[in-house]
């Protein structure tokens, strides 16, 4: 499947043709990268299509700690983009201007933070967390709430920290004017947020993810 270049939010400055391979995944379009996109367009390892669907098709792409070998893949927000070869690893975080790689640590490779959207009850009495990237997970703890964040380990999705959408609280904005700040959680005001970096705003709660207690658990920015 393509798209048309011009209606993709994401789509590179360097134009190669009237259309761009289309994202597939779990994730909104303004939330994620083809794969083929991230190797050719934005990280350079390839020149070309067919050099890029090589590479992937071989496995020599990583993305959250597996081998993903459909060019289409959707890399999402926070996702971990890893070379092994060059033992390289990105994470696909939000700008101002869309979303951007930034280069992270091996040791922050194996840990990704995804916002719980929704939870519900499952047959023998667990509690199903259904993640922002389309994950589920299921534990006996209750103390999770829809709004907070996890700290999973990858790629077996561990629970490593629970994190909670409380006061002070580290978040990210992820869509709107301040798209890719980082600011504090200050209070909730039904389906709207306070939050506070420079000055204090509201952002639609749909529109941030909780990334820490008071500081980032790993690099988001």
């Amino acid at each position: 499947m393509r798209l048309k270049r011009l209606a993709v939010p994401w789509a590179p400055e360097r134009k190669r043709s009237k259309y761009i391979v289309a994202p597939k995944g779990p994730y909104p379009l303004e939330e994620c990268l083809p794969l083929l996109v991230v190797l050719r367009d934005i990280l350079g390892y390839a020149e070309t299509y067919r050099e890029a669907r090589k590479a992937i098709r071989a496995g020599k792409i990583h993305v959250c700690g597996r081998p993903r070998k459909d060019h289409r893949f959707a890399v999402g927000l926070f996702d971990v983009v890893s070379i092994p070869e060059a033992d390289e690893h990105y994470r696909l975080v939000p700008s101002r201007k869309g979303l951007k790689l930034v280069k992270i640590k091996s040791s922050e490779a194996d840990k990704k933070i995804s916002k719980i959207s929704d939870k519900t009850m499952v047959k023998g009495g667990k509690l199903q967390l259904n993640l922002s990237d389309g994950r589920n997970i299921l534990t006996d703890d209750r103390k999770f709430k829809t709004h907070d964040s996890v700290l999973i380990s990858l790629p077996d999705q561990k629970i490593l920290k629970h994190l909670k959408l409380e006061k002070n609280a580290a978040v990210v904005v992820v869509s709107g004017s301040h798209r890719g700040e980082l600011a504090k959680f200050v209070e909730r005001k039904g389906n709207m947020v306070v939050l506070e970096s420079e000055s204090k705003f509201e952002q639609p709660l749909k529109s941030v993810i909780v990334v820490g207690k008071k500081s980032p658990e790993v690099t988001v920015l």
